[in-house]
């Protein structure tokens, strides 16, 4: 039996997997726990441009790839990132 927060990661992962995803260019979050493959879709998108992420746990390894690189990394072309009580883990 899933828990809550697998069914809604699993949701979010099954949404940001279909053909919706490249018309995505704002996206808000917010979840106790955001899995790896939510977060490896977020960071994959490619016309996002509004992130807001309200979520105690996440990987950071997902968020350092999306962010290095400097001005040519797919973070870069985010106009807004709002992070909210936001505990990394390693």
């Amino acid at each position: 039996v899933k828990t809550v927060v697998e069914r809604a990661n699993s949701f979010l992962s099954e949404f940001l997997s279909s053909e919706l995803s490249q018309k995505i260019t704002r996206l808000q979050v917010t979840l106790y726990r955001l899995s790896d493959i939510s977060t490896a879709l977020i960071t994959s998108l490619p016309n996002l441009t509004e992130l807001a992420l309200d979520v105690l746990q996440l990987n950071v390894n997902y968020l350092r790839k999306f962010f290095s690189g400097g001005l040519r990394s797919k973070g870069a072309k985010l106009n807004v990132l709002k992070l909210c009580r936001l505990r990394i883990t390693y």
